[in-house]
C-alpha cells in the first residue's frame, strides 16, 4: 500500500470501531515500520481526539509545576515584603522622615529648614492691612540643596500687583537658607534665582517696578 493508501485504510478501520492500538498491531503484523504506521495513524485521527503521548503528559505536568512554583513564590515575597515593612516600621528607622506639622510655630519652621528637614508650617509677616501669611512645605534634600514650596495664603496686594495664591518650588542651596532664616514675601528676591512660579513672578516685577529708571 501507499501511504494514501495506508491513510485511508487507517481511517476506515478507526470508522469501522477499532482501536488506534488495534490498527497499530494490525499494521504492524503486516510489517509496516513502527514510524510509518505512528504517521498515518496520526494523519487519520481527527485532532481532537489524537491520544496524547507520554511526553506530552509530561511536558503539561512540568507546565503545571513551573506555574504553581511561579505564583508560590510571588505569594511568598509578598508575604516576606509585608513582614520587613512591619518590622522596619516598628523599629523607627523611618521616624527621621515623618512630615512634622509646626502650624503656625515659626520656631518650628525654622528649625526644620535650617535641617532640610520634611515640615510644614505657616509664616506670618507685617500687620493689618499689609500683613501676608505665607505657607511652607519642606519636602527634604535634593543633592546639596533643599526643596521648599510656598504658597501666599492671605496677603493684599503691592504696587497693584495681586499676591494671594501666589506660590513657587525651590531647591536652595542650605548655605542661603541659614542665611535668610525663613521664606517669605519679605525676602523672596533674594532667593528667586533658585525658585520658578507665580510667586518669583511676582518679585521680579516689584523689582522692575521700583527699580529706578
Amino acid at each position: 500500500m501507499t501511504e494514501k493508501e495506508i491513510i485511508n485504510y487507517v481511517k476506515e478501520q478507526l470508522a469501522a470501531g477499532h482501536s488506534p492500538d488495534e490498527v497499530r498491531k494490525a499494521l504492524d503484523e503486516t510489517g509496516w515500520k513502527s514510524i510509518e504506521v505512528e504517521a498515518a495513524i496520526s494523519k487519520a485521527l481527527p485532532k481532537k481526539v489524537r491520544p496524547q503521548t507520554a511526553e506530552t503528559n509530561e511536558d503539561v505536568k512540568k507546565a503545571k509545576t513551573n506555574r504553581i512554583v511561579f505564583i508560590s513564590g510571588i505569594v511568598l515575597g509578598v508575604i516576606l515584603l509585608i513582614v520587613l515593612v512591619t518590622l522596619v516600621a516598628k523599629s523607627g528607622v523611618w521616624k527621621g522622615v515623618e512630615l512634622q506639622e509646626c502650624g503656625s510655630d515659626e520656631a518650628c519652621l525654622k528649625s526644620a529648614l535650617m535641617s532640610c528637614s520634611p515640615a510644614t508650617g505657616l509664616t506670618s509677616k507685617g500687620a493689618g492691612d499689609s500683613m501676608a501669611v505665607s505657607y511652607t512645605e519642606v519636602k527634604g534634600m535634593k543633592g546639596d540643596k533643599c526643596k521648599v514650596f510656598v504658597r501666599i495664603e492671605d496677603a493684599g496686594s503691592v504696587l497693584g500687583i495681586t499676591v494671594k495664591g501666589r506660590s513657587m518650588d525651590c531647591e536652595i542651596p542650605t548655605s542661603l537658607l541659614k542665611e535668610t532664616g525663613t521664606i517669605s514675601v519679605s525676602n523672596v528676591d533674594k532667593i528667586k534665582d533658585y525658585c520658578e512660579g507665580t510667586l518669583v513672578e511676582f518679585a521680579e516685577q516689584v523689582v522692575n517696578t521700583v527699580q529706578p529708571q
